[in-house]
């Protein structure tokens, strides 16, 4: 592949936006189920990341 061509599609892929939530889930294996975001509780998931912060090393 010529250098300048490699170059030119790569400009291309960084210029392209991202793909969303969407494609993320397509990429899942079939088996595990969908979480829905908004359904978790923030409060629990606040608590879990203070205890993992601080209390790293014990079950």
């Amino acid at each position: 592949m010529d250098f300048n061509h490699f170059r030119e599609e790569l400009e291309k892929a960084f210029t392209r936006p991202l793909p969303g939530q969407d494609a993320q889930y397509q990429m899942t294996p079939a088996g595990r189920e969908r979480v829905d975001l908004k359904r978790i509780d923030q409060e629990k998931v606040k608590q879990a990341a203070t205890a993992a912060l601080f209390f790293p090393m014990q079950n």
